[in-house]
């Protein structure tokens, strides 16, 4: 469907979204020839609610904190490969890790998406500055492959499902220590945080 057909608004989650388009779209629609001049005093570039299906046109890395919730992404294709500072994917449409900045300097919140597990997500991000933020995500399985991102020593629980905030706790109690330490020390942390995982009965979620 061509982007031309789909445009208006659209009332999401009791939000009215407007549909602008692609990244670079929405830049030559409102004369931005620079991202990086939308910058705030706050250090962050605010696209949330601006109607963005696309990342095309963006830059491969961004000097500050990226804002991109209550858009319509459902893939990460074209974005940014490095973010100096927090990306914020809150409500959109995202299901798969692939094509997600391989290092953030930040936290990352893919609340409220698609996602039903982080299978794979160590794949594709190998450096997490901050925590990673999953309120309202349905997620099911497949949490260890964090201890395997340097850096990240934390998931935010907040899930409606109590038995996904069990797993969190789990999960953070091996992987806060971690902290500043090598490669093997999270993978050993991995590996003791899967048996008390599997313990509790909570093997779908000792997976990579």
């Amino acid at each position: 469907m061509k982007i031309t057909e789909i445009r208006g608004n659209e009332k999401v989650r009791g939000v009215t979204r407007t549909i602008s388009g692609t990244l670079g779209e929405w830049m030559r629609a409102n004369n931005v020839i620079n991202i990086e001049d939308l910058r705030t005093v706050s250090d962050k570039i605010d696209l949330t609610k601006e109607g963005i299906i696309s990342l095309e046109g963006c830059p491969e890395k961004i000097f500050s904190s990226l804002w991109l919730g209550s858009n319509y992404l459902s893939t990460m294709k074209y974005g940014p490969r490095e973010i100096i500072g927090n990306l914020i994917l809150e409500m959109n449409d995202l299901n798969s890790f692939e094509h997600f900045p391989q290092k953030i300097f930040g936290a990352l919140n893919i609340s409220m998406n698609k996602f039903t597990s982080l299978q794979d997500i160590h794949k594709h991000i190998k450096i997490i500055k901050g925590p990673i933020l999953v309120a309202g995500d349905n997620l099911k399985s497949h949490f260890l492959g964090v201890f395997l991102i340097e850096s990240l020593t934390y998931i935010t629980p907040g899930s409606s499902n109590p038995t996904v905030n069990e797993a969190i706790v789990i999960v953070n109690r091996h992987l806060r220590p971690t902290e500043n330490t090598s490669s093997e020390v999270r993978r050993e942390a991995m590996y003791a945080c899967q048996d008390e995982l599997t313990e509790n009965g909570l093997e779908e979620f000792a997976q990579l």
